[in-house]
C-alpha cells in the first residue's frame, strides 16, 4: 500500500490538505492569534492528529467539551484529553499544559508591570472605567487630557464617585 492509498483509507482530510486560508497555523500568521477560534489554537498545540482524526478535529472535541467553562482545561490530566481525543498523546497534552502556563505567566507579568495597566484591558462599562481609576492608572492615561490631581491609586476620585451611577444587578 503506497501513501497515496493510505491518504484515501483515512475516513477524516488531513489539515495539510486543507486550502491554506483554512489551516490554523497559516491563518494565526495572516490573522492573529485573536482571529482564532479555540479549536484552531488548540489544534496549533496539537500540531498532528492521529488516523481518523486531525488536530483541528481533536482541538473541536477539546473546545467543545470545555466549551463554557475553558478554565477547567488547566486542571484536565493526560487521561481525561485522551479519552475526549485520542490525539492528545503525551507531547500534545505537554504543549496545551505549557501554552496555559505561558498565558497565565503573561497575563501575571502584565498585571504587575511598573505601571499595571494591561495592555489588552477595555473599558465596557461604568464599573471598569472606576477600576481603572481607582488602580492609579489616571496618571498613565491613554488620552490628552491633563491628570486629575484628585486621581490617586487608593482613593476613588470624588468626581468619579458623583459621576458613575451604581448597576444594580
Amino acid at each position: 500500500m503506497n501513501s497515496a492509498d493510505l491518504h484515501q483509507n483515512q475516513s477524516s482530510p488531513r489539515v495539510h490538505d486543507a486550502p491554506a486560508a483554512d489551516r490554523p497555523r497559516e491563518r494565526l500568521l495572516s490573522s492573529g492569534a485573536a482571529a482564532l477560534r479555540t479549536a484552531e489554537l488548540l489544534a496549533i498545540l496539537i500540531r498532528s492528529g492521529r488516523t481518523g482524526e486531525s488536530a483541528l478535529q481533536a482541538g473541536e472535541k477539546i473546545a467543545a467539551h470545555f466549551k463554557d467553562q475553558l478554565d477547567r482545561l488547566t486542571d484536565a490530566g493526560r487521561g481525561e484529553l485522551r479519552e475526549i481525543s485520542p490525539a492528545v498523546a503525551e507531547t500534545a497534552y505537554c504543549q496545551i499544559m505549557a501554552g496555559i502556563e505561558l498565558g497565565r505567566r503573561v497575563v501575571q507579568a502584565a498585571q504587575t508591570r511598573g505601571d499595571g495597566q494591561l495592555k489588552t484591558s477595555r473599558i465596557l462599562g461604568s464599573e471598569d472605567a472606576l477600576l481603572f481609576c481607582t488602580r492609579g492608572k489616571c496618571s498613565a492615561r491613554p488620552f490628552k487630557t491633563p491628570p486629575n490631581p484628585s486621581c490617586s491609586s487608593t482613593t476613588t476620585p470624588p468626581a468619579i464617585r458623583r459621576r458613575v451611577p451604581t448597576i444594580s444587578r
